[in-house]
């Protein structure tokens, strides 16, 4: 798998993650311990307030996952990403901000 994070603005205030998981990985906890790890680093090492993620619409456990880690779905992008084979997919921009972090944080099993 890949977690990976990086800044929208210089001074790390805002950041985009990204991450993939692969298919014998999914459904294990792994993805939301891994995630619990990143946006802690977020959000007390690095004093992001606010982190953006994007996942394709049909994606059921990846939109799941970020809702429960707090995330809250923003907007749709219609037709923004081109996947293998030239299938172009709709994706929801989704954002974890420091308050709901701190409110969501204590629900998740380390």
């Amino acid at each position: 798998g890949l977690f990976q994070i990086w800044p929208l603005e210089p001074s790390l205030r805002t950041a985009e993650w990204g991450f993939a998981l692969a298919q014998p990985f999914w459904g294990t906890g792994l993805f939301v311990e891994s995630a619990r790890l990143v946006a802690d680093f977020a959000f007390e090492t690095l004093c992001t307030t606010r982190i953006e993620a994007r996942s394709a619409a049909e994606n059921g456990r990846g939109n799941a996952a970020l809702r429960k880690l707090g995330a809250a779905p923003e907007a749709l992008l219609r037709k923004c990403f081109e996947c293998t084979g030239g299938v172009v997919r709709d994706h929801i921009l989704w954002s974890l901000l420091d308050d709901d972090w701190r409110r969501v944080r204590p629900t998740l099993t380390a």
